[in-house]
């Protein structure tokens, strides 16, 4: 039997110019076309990218706050953060750092002042190989590691709340240039950020007070608790001894 041909009409909306064509695949089905459906989808799926990226902003934002113990950083430390994230300069010769006596040993396949070789292992043990990636020789290798040695005793010896960040600029750029050679030390650029923001952001010297009363009357309650259970256990043990008459001369 041949197949009856479905006819198609094309043809516009009455009174709505050429702008929706309408397809009719019988005499009883005409379905105008309607794009305003993806544009809802579009805006929709649009609104879910923004509410999305928002989220995200807002968590990373938590992050920040939770890592360093503020809400936003004070425009002072940001600055430092910044200077401290684009700035570089030359590096300061180990002298700068730190002056050796001149008695070397070894550490790895490389020769470095001894006063260095203890902190070098510390490294080494934390934080594995950060020597691995280098390929220098032993001895530029060592001149390198010689100049690590000086930023590490230099930091050593300088307490954190007498942090001078002019000389953390100066660890960092020694540290990058030590790291531009192969040695593996961006831990070390962590720990010196970190040491930033630590340095603005002190415990608050009214919450120390505070916590200090607090702790002195707990201690004041915990020495009269301990009076009472001594008298407490005195009792218990004097009770049940001697008549009920003794007991009454008490």
């Amino acid at each position: 039997m041949a197949r009856k041909n479905v006819g198609v009409v094309t043809g516009t909306m009455p009174g709505e110019g050429n702008e929706e064509l309408l397809t009719m695949r019988s005499p009883v089905n005409m379905v105008p076309s309607q794009p305003k459906k993806n544009k809802g989808r579009r805006s929709f799926l649009s609104a879910c990218f923004v509410f999305r990226t928002e989220s995200m902003n807002m968590g990373s934002q938590q992050k920040v706050s939770q890592a360093t113990g503020t809400s936003q950083y004070s425009s002072k430390l940001q600055e430092a953060l910044d200077k401290f994230d684009t700035g570089s300069n030359d590096s300061q010769p180990v002298s700068h750092f730190y002056c050796f006596d001149g008695n070397v040993e070894k550490f790895l396949r490389f020769t470095i002042p001894r006063e260095g070789v203890p902190l070098l292992e510390k490294l080494h043990s934390r934080y594995g190989d950060f020597t691995a990636e280098c390929r220098l020789g032993n001895m530029a290798g060592s001149m390198f590691l010689k100049l690590l040695s000086a930023i590490l005793l230099d930091i050593c010896r300088v307490p954190l709340k007498d942090l001078d960040i002019t000389r953390v600029y100066e660890w960092r750029d020694a540290l990058k240039e030590v790291l531009a050679t192969g040695f593996d030390v961006r831990f070390l650029l962590g720990h010196l950020r970190h040491m930033i923001v630590e340095f603005h952001n002190p415990p608050p010297e009214q919450e120390l007070a505070e916590l200090e009363a607090t702790i002195t009357k707990k201690e004041a309650e915990l020495l009269e608790l301990r009076a009472r259970k001594d008298r407490l256990a005195v009792a218990y043990s004097s009770f049940g001894v001697g008549s009920c008459f003794d007991h009454i001369l008490i």
